[in-house]
């Protein structure tokens, strides 16, 4: 594999480590033990999305030119729920409110970091991975956003 892909992959490997260790963090330092569910939930899906990444790594590795001639890129409309809440500063009394909130904030400064690099990338195929790495945080984004609007929203 090129090694600037290599390098884009474990970048995103990184991220997804970070996530994880953040979020199982936070089990032990937030009070309120019925966001300990959700706190789980968002670190068991970025070890999902770092098994993911590794094996877009393997096959990336066996034949890259069939991969990237198979990638397409998925339609995800973003919600832009994340954009409009104030970022928190997460306590041990945070509420689950400022967890997903916090949350969305994560995915989406993680897309706006891959749109970004996209735009700078050097080579067709480092775009079309970056492409995929931003929509597929936007898509965690939005599995955030929609847990915010079913279950926050409904209590207003």
């Amino acid at each position: 594999m090129k090694s600037e892909l290599k390098e884009i992959i474990d970048l995103a490997i990184n991220f997804e480590k970070e996530s994880y260790v953040f979020y199982n963090g936070l089990v032990g330092t937030i009070k309120n033990r019925a966001v300990h569910g959700v706190l789980k939930e968002l670190a068991t899906s970025e070890v999902f999305h770092r098994t993911t990444l590794e094996n877009l790594a393997a096959s990336i590795e066996d034949n890259s030119e069939k991969v990237f001639k198979e990638m397409d890129p998925k339609e995800i409309e973003d919600m832009k729920l994340g954009d409009y809440l104030l970022p928190v500063d997460l306590k041990p009394d945070s509420s689950f409110q400022d967890i997903l909130i916090t949350a969305m904030k994560r995915e989406g400064n993680a897309h706006e970091f891959y749109v970004n690099m996209q735009k700078l990338a050097k080579s067709d195929e480092s775009r079309k991975l970056f492409e995929f790495l931003a929509i597929e945080e936007l898509e965690h984004k939005n599995i955030i956003e929609k847990l915010y609007d079913d279950k926050v929203y409904q209590e207003f």
